[in-house]
C-alpha cells in the first residue's frame, strides 16, 4: 500500500505525537487528510525500525471551550460544560474536590 506523501503541513505536527500502540516508541506522522472541518486523519509510522507498525489515527473536535470571535456559519459545535459546571460535579460526585490545583503542588492535597 502506498504511503501519502509527507508535506509541509506535517511538519506543523512534529509536537503532535502519539505513541505506538504495541511497542510504545513514538510514532511519526507521515501523512493527513482533512475529511471534515472538525475531523482530521493522521498516517503513522513507528520509529522503532525492530517494530515496522503503521496505522491511522483520527483528531476530533468535542466540544468548544472558548467560542470564536470569528466563528464559521457552516460549523456547529457543541459547547462544553463550563468550569464553574465540573467544578460542581465534582463537589456533587462525592470526589471533595472542589476545584482544579494551582499547580502540582496542590493536587496531593487535594486528593488525600
Amino acid at each position: 500500500m502506498a504511503r501519502p506523501k509527507a508535506t509541509a503541513e506535517s511538519n506543523h505536527f512534529k509536537s503532535l505525537h502519539a505513541l505506538c500502540p504495541h511497542c510504545a516508541t513514538p510514532g511519526r506522522i507521515y501523512g493527513s487528510r482533512q475529511i471534515t472541518p472538525t475531523y482530521k486523519q493522521f498516517h503513522l509510522s513507528c520509529r522503532n525500525q525492530m517494530c515496522g507498525h503503521s496505522w491511522l489515527a483520527e483528531l476530533n473536535v468535542v466540544h468548544t471551550i472558548v467560542p470564536s470571535a470569528c466563528p464559521n456559519p457552516d460549523v456547529s459545535i457543541k459547547l462544553g460544560p463550563t468550569l464553574a459546571q465540573m467544578i460542581r460535579a465534582n463537589a456533587a460526585d462525592g470526589t471533595g474536590i472542589t476545584g482544579p490545583p494551582a499547580n502540582d503542588d496542590e493536587a496531593p492535597r487535594l486528593q488525600g
